[in-house]
């Protein structure tokens, strides 16, 4: 399976490509994304740190988020 993340100024995008089809999901609608990172050792725990909301974390490569801080960076 394909998996494409796509921060952009209003929100963020994972795009995954199944055998047929593509499935798009959003999150973070209006946290203004500004940063992405992926763990290389564990590329399921990816990282994404928003303009004015914190950085975020998940576990599961995508499908849900939790709050890994609120302090500003």
């Amino acid at each position: 399976m394909t998996k494409l993340l796509l921060a952009f100024e209003r929100e963020l995008l994972i795009v995954e490509k199944h055998e047929y089809d593509w499935k798009v999901s959003t999150f973070f609608k209006g946290a203004n994304p500004i940063s992405l990172a992926v763990d290389p050792h564990h590329p399921n725990n990816i990282y994404c740190a928003t303009f004015d909301r914190g950085l975020w974390k998940t576990l599961d490569g995508g499908h849900s988020y939790g709050l890994y801080t609120s302090r500003k960076m």
